[in-house]
């Protein structure tokens, strides 16, 4: 099982990663301000152009594998104080946060069962992982537990 260091005081320790992930009710709010922000990116330029433009359609597509993949969050995640990962604390890289999204508009599809299928897989795993995650090789963590500087391995 992959570990991180929590960096939160003087006295760094390593900790699991199943303490790390226990973030649930964190990553449901995070993504209902996500799903809010992407409404609005869709809306905007619908609104603006009088009609529904590729724009439209292209900026909530790539809204979540361009900044979870090169920053490892999104507004939400980082009001949140959460943090998408790698098995080294890293961003996951923008292929690993497509694989992510993918599954994300199937399985925590709010006009789909409400996210409900990916909190019930999440609640199981030993990892907190949806189904997403664990097809991207990913984590959700809280933030004070990863460290920036880490070497890059994606």
């Amino acid at each position: 099982m992959a570990v991180l260091i929590d960096n939160s005081d003087k006295n760094s320790k390593i900790i699991n990663l199943r303490q790390a992930t226990n973030c649930l009710g964190n990553r449901v709010v995070a993504l209902w301000i996500d799903y809010l922000i992407v409404a609005i990116l869709f809306i905007i330029p619908t609104y603006i152009l009088d009609k529904i433009v590729f724009a439209a359609f292209i900026l909530p597509f790539l809204y979540f594998p361009v900044l979870e993949g090169i920053k490892g969050y999104t507004p939400g995640k980082l009001i949140l104080h959460i943090r998408v990962v790698n098995d080294k604390g890293n961003p996951p890289g923008f292929l690993r946060a497509v694989i992510r999204t993918l599954l994300k508009f199937i399985e925590a599809n709010p006009f789909f069962l409400g996210g409900v299928p990916a909190g019930i897989v999440a609640m199981f795993s030993s990892t907190h992982q949806r189904l997403g995650d664990m097809a991207a090789g990913t984590y959700v963590v809280l933030a004070k537990y990863v460290v920036e500087n880490n070497p890059k391995h994606t």
